[in-house]
């Protein structure tokens, strides 16, 4: 088993400014993580979460490639907003 954290645990530290995104990678692996699993929201504007797509998002797909590759840290898994409401 590998330890490894969602990004959404540190959604109010990213929210607040103390922690960036790299940040995130950092502490993980600082803390003997080896891998995150990111929450797309958690680095979705704050005023468009259900809208953000992270595949139209260069700045922030760069960024997360320059992370896991400065930390030695993989991305297991993405968890995305989700619209479930069924209309009949």
């Amino acid at each position: 088993m590998k330890l490894g954290l969602s990004s959404y645990s540190f959604l109010p530290l990213m929210r607040n400014g103390s922690m960036q995104l790299e940040d995130v990678f950092s502490w993980v692996r600082d803390h003997g993580g080896e891998h995150v699993a990111l929450a797309t929201f958690s680095v979705a504007p704050e005023c468009a979460v259900f809208h953000y797509r992270l595949c139209h998002d260069s700045d922030a797909l760069d960024r997360l490639h320059t992370a896991s590759l400065t930390t030695c840290l993989h991305l297991s898994r993405f968890y995305i907003s989700a619209h479930l409401i069924v209309k009949g």
